[in-house]
């Protein structure tokens, strides 16, 4: 079997270097599938290698302004060369850069005279109140739980001390 070695894709293996033998992982599981059932595992994991290639490649041009703009005028110079599409082509450009300038554009600012409810109380604010009330009463048992343990540990220690010391008086005398 002849195989191939190459760079993987991914930028953190080609960062570091390292080789993958593509040809072995996918014929990893062929060994337990023959014929049919084999090529078709073949063609589905191509299959999503080239879909993950054609995503990232589709994201990255979305992303970047500068490459978005670039893909457009090489698009539009291609479609140019159509007979049908050449003369409604910039009719078409025109409206989808008035769409894209039309939901890129800034919101327009809310006018003043617009009345605000001052208490909006409704079952939703109620129950919140309801239940931040209930966290704050069990935060409260917490804490005031904590002295208490903390308090009757030292009184514990104190009384220990002190039968200590009176054990200690009686042996003396």
């Amino acid at each position: 079997m002849i195989t191939t070695r190459f760079y993987a894709p991914t930028p953190i293996s080609s960062i570091s270097g390292e080789k993958i033998d593509a040809a072995e992982e996918l014929d990893a599981s062929s060994s337990e599938n023959n014929g049919v059932a084999s090529n078709l595992n073949h063609m589905k994991r191509w299959k999503a290698i080239v879909k993950t290639h054609i995503q990232t490649v589709f994201i990255i041009s979305v992303c970047n302004n500068q490459l978005l703009y670039w893909i457009e005028n090489e698009l539009i110079w291609m479609l140019s060369f159509i007979p049908g599409v050449a003369s409604a082509l910039p009719n078409i450009v025109a409206k989808l850069h008035a769409m894209k300038e039309k939901y890129m554009a800034a919101p327009l600012p809310v006018t003043s005279n617009i009345k605000v409810k001052s208490w909006g109380l409704s079952f939703a604010s109620i129950w919140n109140s309801i239940v931040w009330l209930m966290l704050f009463n069990f935060f409260v048992k917490i804490v005031n739980s904590t002295a208490h343990r903390y308090l009757k540990k030292q009184q514990e220690n104190e009384i220990f001390a002190l039968k200590k010391k009176l054990d200690e008086d009686q042996d003396s005398h």
